[in-house]
């Protein structure tokens, strides 16, 4: 600061300031470089420091201007330093960075000293400063390095090696231990020794035991309890266990035996031979076998001379059940009973007077064969069905029929008959298939007829012709006078094709569904017939959208790609020109009945029908209708086309 004030004072008659960046500054050079300067400018002169230097004196004044620099406060633990990273900068006060000690430069003997016979490590599991590691009783240093001790005992290594030898096991010294295939280790008290098994049993050397046939004896199985044997009842290979005896086996000794028959078959103990004592229940006596002459019973079985089997000797004979003995024509039957004391009259064969004899099953016939049922068998009588042949129905003879006599609740009249002749309501026929009833579970409509299958313990029915002459397949709505509705797909792959035919239509927009129709394209078909309208032909053509893409119908090929147009897209246009109907979407599954099953059961009865808030939407596009409009565009293209020649010259 004195040569400062020097150079200041000896160039105080200078008239011009000029600074050079040549070095050291001097008296000489600061005279010869300010010019022009007033002196009293330079004795009032202002310093300015880094904020981290203090400064005093500042601004000068007087003859001896006097500036003191001094040191800034610091916050602790801060370095004065250049920036922590990056490009170079001026140097600043900051926390002092890993950066800042270059690799390698504390050295071992800068750190401080540790425990002899320590390492420097942190074992708490997570980052730490390094603290001081003693050595477990398995670890030790041998000079400079870091080795594990030898291991004792009944495993043997060297020290610093893992390199193990089993010498003992338990304590007990190994003697003769040489790998002989088939050897076992056995202790002889004193010491192991690898020795051969003999005896019952002997071990190959992939470890297979092997018992010797017949070495096990009785007195080796382990006890069986009392009255038991060992066997294996579970119908597949298992280890044996015990089995009890069923109550018609008993222990003689050492014998298994059955007991003996009762009731009204006997036999003695451990005996096959039997003797028909009694017949259900009831005691058989006077049994002598008299030919042809069947048992009877009142109130023990005998061999009456009513009721009996007659079969002669002679070739051609016939066998015979004969009703009774006497001789002559009555009302006679041969009847088989049921129940308690044959309370039940099951059927039978029945004769009256001139009648050669009926057949009867169920009922007391009145025709040469009846069958009929009042209880729920769901395969023949359900719902009182009655079979008959030679009989007469309606007011005619009927060769054969099937007929539902009814109830209230299922319908009347329901009949199959062959050989007709006239039956309610008037049909005349050599023969017939009829249900003439009221179909109660399903009440949409009357069926003269209906078709049913049998499975999995209940009807279904699967088709109707109904009365008003309709046909319905998988649905019960009546499709009207010579209708067909058929609730699935058609198939016709036997169908023949010709190039006149008039185009077919699928109406989804119809009630019920479906409606198939003749498009037709004659005059006579039509009315206020005149020229399209270039404008309409034009307004399609222009702003019909043709589109590429792949369809998600499960009948069309998902590999391939199609072309065509969208049918909302078109509607847009000209709705005209679109196919309208219900989708899917507008369908749903409605319960119109429950059909009541033989077994007591409910079978509901569902119908696909069309939501009531369904709409008709854009469902298809009339592509043949396109045609008179591509050739109204195509017309006024050649029109103009030919304009534009003729303006050429062509």
């Amino acid at each position: 600061m004195t040569t400062l004030r020097t150079q200041l004072g000896t160039i105080e008659s200078a008239r011009r300031v000029r600074v050079e960046p040549t070095g050291g500054i001097t008296a000489t050079d600061v005279q010869k470089a300010l010019e022009g300067v007033d002196a009293a400018t330079l004795k009032n002169l202002t310093l300015v420091v880094p904020s981290e230097l203090t400064v005093a004196g500042s601004p000068t004044s007087g003859n001896v201007p006097i500036v003191t620099v001094g040191k800034g406060n610091v916050a602790a633990n801060l370095i004065a330093a250049g920036p922590a990273s990056g490009a170079a900068a001026a140097w600043s006060f900051r926390p002092m960075v890993a950066a800042d000690i270059p690799a390698g430069i504390v050295t071992y003997a800068k750190i401080q000293n540790e425990g002899a016979s320590t390492l420097i490590g942190n074992p708490t599991g997570a980052p730490a400063a390094p603290s001081e590691i003693t050595l477990g009783a398995t670890l030790a240093f041998s000079g400079t390095s870091l080795r594990t001790a030898a291991l004792t005992g009944d495993v043997t290594s060297g020290a610093n090696s893992f390199a193990t030898t089993v010498t003992k096991i338990n304590g007990t010294t190994l003697g003769s231990t040489t790998a002989t295939a088939g050897n076992l280790l056995v202790g002889s008290g004193a010491q192991w020794a690898s020795v051969a098994m003999s005896g019952d049993a002997a071990l190959s050397s992939a470890g297979l035991l092997t018992i010797a046939a017949g070495a096990i004896s009785y007195a080796k199985i382990q006890n069986v309890a009392a009255l038991r044997l060992i066997g294996n009842s579970t119908g597949a290979p298992a280890a044996p266990s015990e089995i009890t005896l069923g109550a018609a086996l008993t222990f003689a000794g050492s014998a298994l035996q059955t007991l003996a028959h009762t009731g009204d078959v006997t036999t003695p103990a451990n005996s096959l031979v039997t003797t028909v004592a009694a017949i259900a229940g009831t005691a058989v006596s006077g049994t002598t076998g008299t030919t042809n002459v069947v048992f009877s019973g009142s109130p023990t079985i005998t061999t009456p001379s009513i009721a009996r089997i007659n079969g002669g000797s002679a070739a051609g004979s016939t066998l015979e059940l004969r009703a009774t003995t006497g001789v002559g024509i009555g009302a006679e039957a041969v009847t088989f009973t049921g129940g308690t004391n044959g309370g039940v009259t099951l059927g039978g064969f029945y004769s009256n007077v001139g009648v050669q004899g009926r057949l009867g099953v169920g009922t007391v016939p009145t025709c040469s064969a009846e069958i009929s049922g009042s209880g729920s068998d769901p395969l023949l009588d359900q719902y009182r069905a009655t079979v008959s042949a030679h009989a007469t129905n309606g007011g005619g003879s009927v060769g054969m029929a099937f007929a539902n006599l009814g109830v209230a609740s299922v319908g009347t009249a329901a009949v199959i008959q062959f050989g007709l002749n006239n039956i309610t309501p008037s049909f005349r026929s050599g023969a017939a298939l009829v249900a003439s009833t009221q179909d109660t579970a399903v009440a949409t409509f009357s069926a003269d007829f209906a078709i049913q299958t049998y499975a999995a313990g209940t009807f279904a029915t699967r088709a109707y012709v109904t009365k008003t002459g309709g046909v319905a397949i998988g649905a019960t709505t009546d499709p009207g006078i010579g209708g067909l509705l058929v609730n699935a797909q058609i198939f016709g792959p036997n169908i023949s094709t010709t190039a006149s035919a008039a185009n077919a239509f699928i109406n989804t927009g119809s009630s019920p569904a479906g409606q198939l129709l003749r498009s037709t394209s004659s005059l006579i078909y039509k009315r206020d017939v005149e020229p399209l309208d270039s404008g309409f032909a034009l307004k399609v053509l222009n702003n019909a959208r043709p589109i590429f893409y792949r369809s998600k119908c499960a009948t069309d090929n998902p590999a391939w790609s199609w072309y065509g147009l969208g049918a909302e897209d078109v509607a847009a246009i000209d709705p005209r020109l679109a196919h309208w109907g219900y989708q899917d979407d507008d369908f749903e599954d409605v319960q119109v009945a429950t059909r009541t099953l033989p077994d007591g059961g409910a079978d509901p009865i569902f119908e696909r029908r069309r939501k009531a808030d369904a709409v008709l939407k854009p469902d298809g596009v009339q592509y043949e209708r396109l045609t008179a409009h591509l050739i109204v565009g195509w017309q006024l293209h050649e029109a103009r086309l030919a304009g534009l020649e003729a303006r050429l010259g062509h």
